[in-house]
């Protein structure tokens, strides 16, 4: 299990919260039912199996 995960907003123009999910839904392999919120990544992060990129990273 790799342990670390990094996600590079460089560049990218975020002024909103859906600025946001746009960045990084993307690179973190969400699914297009992903909630977009708080919750939703807390859910993502905590009880696994929405993304497989970050399952494969340490918590």
């Amino acid at each position: 299990m790799t342990t670390e995960l990094i996600v590079d907003l460089r560049g990218k123009r975020i002024e909103t919260l859906d600025d946001f999910w746009d960045a990084v839904s993307g690179p973190c392999e969400m699914p297009s039912w992903f909630g977009r919120n708080v919750e939703a990544w807390r859910d993502t992060i905590q009880t696994r199996g929405i993304s497989s990129l970050i399952d494969r990273h340490d918590t």
